[in-house]
């Protein structure tokens, strides 16, 4: 299993009033052409359930440029030089058999040689107990997706966790 590229040091980090924005604007950029990630702010300027949009230092104009013509509006933009770095938005831990992936603060566990979704955990969102009863159980390739049965920011998470448990599944399960 491989680890994601990470982007550039040489980053901005483009913050909102909500979450909602936040994801708005990773989804506008990306279908812009943009390398972007949706992200955690480093614990020193989080105010909670924040999300960040991390973009290559070389491309901050641009973006800034494309959110205003979409009328997404951010609070500020700052510069990675060092120090205090955005939180890794999605990891995960392998054990034992299992593999555990963890998108923002949600986490989802599926048993490695047959995919089947053991775990769902995490999140204080009023959704998350129907999402769990819907996709423990499953198996990752027949799993409904939770953004499209959810409608929170930690369906949001799930869905982003679901989406790369599958990934690493088709990987690790090629002939």
């Amino acid at each position: 299993m491989k680890q994601k590229e990470p982007m550039s040091h040489k980053a901005a980090l483009i913050l909102f009033d909500d979450a909602n924005t936040a994801i708005r604007a990773e989804y506008t950029l990306k279908k812009d052409g943009f390398e972007v990630s949706l992200v955690a702010p480093p614990p020193g300027i989080r105010k909670g359930c924040d999300l960040g949009v991390k973009v290559k230092s070389s491309h901050q104009i641009e973006v800034m440029k494309c959110l205003d013509e979409k009328n997404i509006y951010f609070i500020d933009l700052i510069g990675f030089t060092g120090g205090a770095e955005h939180v890794e938005f999605t990891t995960f831990k392998e054990l034992d058999g299992y593999i555990m992936v963890k998108s923002g603060n949600m986490k989802l566990t599926f048993k490695k040689d047959n995919g089947m979704i053991v775990n769902i955990s995490g999140g204080g969102c009023p959704d998350i107990p129907y999402l769990a009863k819907r996709l423990v159980g499953t198996k990752l390739n027949s799993a409904p997706n939770p953004m499209e049965i959810g409608h929170s920011l930690c369906a949001y998470l799930l869905d982003r966790a679901l989406c790369e448990a599958k990934t690493m599944y088709m990987e690790e399960n090629q002939c």
